[in-house]
């Protein structure tokens, strides 16, 4: 059963304990999911589009990895696909630092400069990324 309630609402839950015959209920406050309005679902980084690694994405691109960012969407004319990164690559590391989540991925890429190139691990192989260059 899904419900979907604002945080803050309250909503009665009816529980029913084991070895008992007769349910209570509970009046109970709803709290805003774990991160949420912290950290987007996805992210756009050179070129890519990434999202953290769930069980639809594990499915859809045919990964057993359990940790990792998933590239979503890649611009074919960007330099991560001239890396050899594509669609459903599962990102784990970036410049030796692992990567199991968005909050890591941001992490690693925060204080590397937009020129710098990137080493950039992935479920299928390891890429380096050049960085961008801009006209004067």
């Amino acid at each position: 059963i899904e419900m979907r309630q604002e945080p803050g609402s309250t909503v009665r839950v009816r529980i029913m304990r084991p070895g008992s015959r007769e349910p209570f209920e509970v009046d109970v406050t709803v709290g805003a999911a774990s991160g949420a309005g912290h950290e987007p679902e996805d992210l756009s980084w050179r070129g890519m589009r990434l999202e953290p690694l769930c069980d639809a994405m594990r499915r859809e691109f045919g990964t057993h990895y359990r940790e990792g960012v998933v590239v979503v969407d890649i611009a074919a004319s960007g330099n991560a696909y001239r890396a050899g990164l594509r669609r459903g690559d599962v990102i784990v590391e970036i410049n030796n630092v692992m990567v199991k989540t968005l909050g890591d991925f941001r992490t690693a890429v925060a204080k590397i400069p937009a020129a710098n190139v990137v080493r950039v691990r992935t479920t299928t192989g390891i890429g380096h990324i050049q960085g961008e260059t801009r006209a004067e």
